[in-house]
């Protein structure tokens, strides 16, 4: 039953809106000393929900612990900057455990060749291993109709349809517009539906080393 519980867990966690795209350029990240990000997102006529997300020297994220969901995730990196391991973590009752882990290995261009992913039961187990070629899970969804201004940030894209917690769904394509502060960072998105309705507001909160 809780191995289950745990895919369906990812399954949701998959599909919702906070990718990459949303958090910005590590670089930029890196550059302006940001040590963690707090991102609300806030639903036309319903709750706010808040994605929490801590970085590394490389302005990388070493920590990640989404809404409402009783798993967050630790990463760390090589040498390079490059990830190396990815654990899924659980927190309730009791110390937390390791119920993943992924490790990476890259080609000689330094690409990720094929991933190793380790799923533990309670007892801390083996119960599945799975050897996975090719990129990175860690893209949440393939961003479409991608639009940048002339400084080559990110502005808009699409981003298909929508999953939060407590079973809100938001069904067909939706559009991701982006405002940026004069240091290049995220200051605010806002998603529409098909129909030009602004449904999700999205506000940023830094907090600097």
């Amino acid at each position: 039953m809780m191995r289950y519980l745990k895919i369906l867990i990812l399954l949701t966690f998959s599909n919702t809106v906070i990718s990459q795209n949303d958090i910005g350029d590590f670089e930029i990240i890196s550059k302006n000393k940001i040590k963690a990000l707090r991102i609300y997102n806030c639903l036309e006529n319903s709750n706010c929900y808040s994605d929490y997300y801590e970085f590394g020297k490389c302005g990388k994220i070493i920590l990640e612990q989404p809404a409402m969901i009783g798993y967050y995730f630790k990463y760390e990196y090589n040498e390079n900057c490059r990830i190396k391991f990815k654990y899924g973590m659980s927190n309730g009752h009791g110390p937390d455990n390791i119920w993943t882990k992924t490790e990476y290995h890259y080609n000689e261009v330094d690409s990720i060749n094929y991933r190793i992913r380790v799923e533990f039961d309670k007892e801390g187990l083996v119960y599945n291993l799975d050897t996975l070629y090719g990129a990175s899970e860690s893209t949440r969804f393939k961003a479409l109709n991608i639009i940048k201004n002339k400084n080559g940030q990110l502005i808009q894209h699409d981003c298909g349809e929508l999953h939060y917690p407590c079973g809100i769904f938001f069904k067909g394509n939706h559009i991701v517009k982006y405002e940026y502060q004069d240091n290049g960072l995220i200051s605010k998105a806002v998603i529409f539906n098909e129909k030009g309705n602004i449904i999700v507001d999205l506000t940023y909160e830094y907090i600097k080393t």
